[in-house]
């Protein structure tokens, strides 16, 4: 983890131990980067901008290629860091009902704002038919929380 660290500082054992606690690493700290897993891998960046001080987080696909269990982790990582550290995370995705997780989100397409707003005000079928060129499905689960279905074509497979 030295690697986070501004070559101009410093280092900040207490700094570092705040980063690996944040996002779950505290058992890696002597691991080798290229034995992790790609959600330890993503968490790891993570945690470098958390010992940077970052106040912003831009993300790219942040939970793209893992899987589901590495995909919770990651997103109950950047809701932590949202609401208890208070940090700003501005992230592009493809999945829709991980949007859930934001409190803005921005549709776009081919470069061009769609939407934007509260993903449970502005997110629906007729929607996301438009911006995906594809249609989709509305489902409501018993709690109330809504999914998005890809409807998919007899022989897209």
């Amino acid at each position: 983890m030295r690697t986070g660290f501004y070559p101009h500082e410093k280092e900040s054992l207490s700094a570092l131990e705040h980063a690996l606690k944040a996002t779950g690493l505290t058992n890696k700290r002597e691991a080798i980067f290229s034995k992790l897993s790609g959600g330890e891998k993503r968490r790891v960046f993570i945690a470098l901008t958390i010992l940077q001080g970052a106040g912003i987080l831009l993300l790219d696909e942040a939970m793209a290629n893992l899987d589901i269990k590495f995909q919770l982790e990651i997103s109950t990582l950047l809701h932590a860091l949202r609401t208890e550290e208070k940090r700003t995370l501005i992230m592009s995705m493809h999945d829709i009902n991980a949007t859930s997780l934001f409190d803005r989100i921005i549709l776009m397409k081919e470069g061009r704002l769609i939407a934007t707003g509260r993903p449970e005000e502005i997110l629906n079928a007729n929607l996301l038919q438009e911006v995906y060129d594809t249609r989709f499905e509305e489902i409501t689960s018993k709690e109330g929380k809504t999914f998005f279905i890809c409807q998919l074509r007899a022989g897209a497979i």
